[in-house]
């Protein structure tokens, strides 16, 4: 039965609504107008795509390979089943992606064409790219040590003593893991194994609590989270902000699984596509105004292993230039 209902919505996505024979798609005509942050038009960007099929190999269906006028627009034309979806490039700018859905699939079925669109897609300029100390942050250390404040430099790319060769804690990572509920299982050794291993009991955890505390822990020093710009090639904004930075962030995870072998529960505040802004290095004045500051960005959620970019000129501008990364750690080739 599992098998017969599997078969049957297969087909129906590609049958019309009646059933009554395969659905061969509908014509579609989109306008699309490319401008960059400021608003102005694009010229001679180029639009690449194609409309999703499931006639297709890879669900490709009629491609487009489109320039873009002297007001930024063209015109994609196919044959479309659901969505078209591809990139937008320019000289001096960074790239776009988009996936753009047709629309009422009812409608369309019934007249043969799509409903006629705009949509307006945004390339982000490549403004003023600078040098900047970019690397990755590997948590595991962290991870292998619950409970400890460990600091990572972000100059030097590395763990401070004695976890790594860095000097000074731009940044402060505090993992705790508790086990709340276990389960204990006895593993029975293999009647093959000639390396007479013995059977041995381990506990397979079931509820768990994992929290990372990140602090920034000299005066002035912070942090603000927002979301990256998922659909640019560039993530983020060109600076980062003036103000408004905290001086901690708080993750947890937690888990609460019934049964040995069931996915359960997971709560978490964690967002994979999180972008952080800091600031480290402050110096304040008597009145605790920033005088001077280091700026930067991380790209990721803190808990994985997030792309990290400091810049050291003392300006908020946050727009990495990769052909040069002040950190000797291995390249960085995203912005």
């Amino acid at each position: 039965m599992k098998i017969s209902v599997l078969i049957l919505c297969g087909f129906l996505l590609v049958f019309h609504s009646t059933g009554a024979a395969p659905w061969q798609g509908a014509d579609a005509r989109i306008k699309l107008t490319v401008l960059d942050d400021v608003g102005a038009p694009v010229t001679n960007a180029f639009v690449v795509g194609h409309f999703a099929s499931p006639y297709g190999k890879d669900y490709i269906g009629d491609r487009f390979d489109l320039k873009t006028d002297t007001n930024g627009q063209c015109l994609v034309v196919g044959r479309g089943f659901t969505f078209v979806s591809g990139r937008v490039t320019a000289p001096s700018h960074y790239y776009s992606s988009y996936r753009i859905l047709l629309g009422d699939k009812d409608r369309a079925g019934k007249s043969g064409q799509w409903e006629a669109s705009e949509h307006r897609l945004v390339l982000m300029r490549v403004r003023h790219p600078v040098p900047m100390y970019a690397g990755q942050i590997i948590i595991g250390i962290a991870a292998k040590n619950p409970g400890q404040l460990i600091g990572y430099d972000l100059v030097i790319g590395d763990w401070i003593s004695p976890h790594g060769n860095g000097k000074r804690g731009d940044i402060v990572f505090q993992y705790d893991k508790a086990i709340l509920r276990s389960e204990k299982i006895e593993i029975k050794p293999r009647q093959d194994d000639v390396r007479g291993h013995t059977g041995k009991t381990v506990e397979l955890p079931l509820d768990i609590d994992v929290s990372l505390k990140i602090t920034m822990p000299h005066p002035g020093d912070g942090l603000i989270k927002v979301e990256q710009n998922k659909v640019s090639e560039f993530v983020s904004d060109y600076e980062a902000p003036a103000g408004g930075y905290h001086p901690s962030v708080d993750l947890f995870t937690r888990r609460r699984q019934e049964k040995r072998g069931w996915s359960g529960e997971r709560e978490t505040n964690a967002d994979e596509n999180a972008l952080y802004y800091f600031r480290v290095r402050t110096e304040l004045d008597e009145h605790g105004t920033v005088k001077n500051a280091w700026y930067g960005k991380i790209c990721g959620e803190l808990d994985k292993a997030p792309r990290y970019y400091l810049n050291p000129d003392g300006t908020r501008n946050v727009e990495f230039d990769p052909s040069r990364n002040l950190s000797t750690g291995g390249p960085v080739r995203e912005p």
